[in-house]
């Protein structure tokens, strides 16, 4: 059974990206293909919030190079729903020129227990439209 809820609402809620901001001004644009992100960091939001939807297909039409070669959409897709999603910390986020990185920690249930994934991601901009290329996961 699904924890998950892959539903877009565009109600009044905040975004469960932790930008404070109301979900349909925030990732539900770019989830329901009506937007797209105009920076790394909104990126990295928005496919935060479509890993807590079991959104993956938005997961890959927003990957491009390593990432888009070794993913594996149906692994991606239990992983999803397995997890409860609880909250994204962003720590930092750059950009130069055409390639940015947003170093973040997500946090999420599984089994019970509270875990976390911490990662610097890079991002390249190609045709006018951020991609996620690659990240590296870092110790807690």
């Amino acid at each position: 059974m699904s924890k998950q809820n892959n539903t877009i609402d565009t109600d009044t809620s905040l975004c469960s990206c932790g930008s404070s901001k109301l979900a349909a001004k925030c990732c539900v644009p770019f989830l329901n293909g009506e937007a797209i992100p105009a920076t790394a960091e909104a990126l990295m939001r928005s496919r935060y919030v479509a890993y807590s939807k079991a959104r993956i297909d938005y997961i890959e039409q927003t990957m491009i190079g390593p990432a888009s070669e070794r993913f594996d959409s149906s692994r991606a897709k239990e992983w999803a729903i397995e997890n409860q999603w609880l909250n994204l910390n962003i720590l930092s986020s750059q950009t130069k020129g055409e390639i940015a990185y947003v170093e973040f920690i997500a946090r999420f249930r599984s089994q019970g227990h509270t875990q976390h994934q911490h990662e610097k991601s890079e991002f390249h901009l190609c045709n006018d439209r951020w991609y996620y290329y690659d990240g590296v996961i870092l110790p807690p």
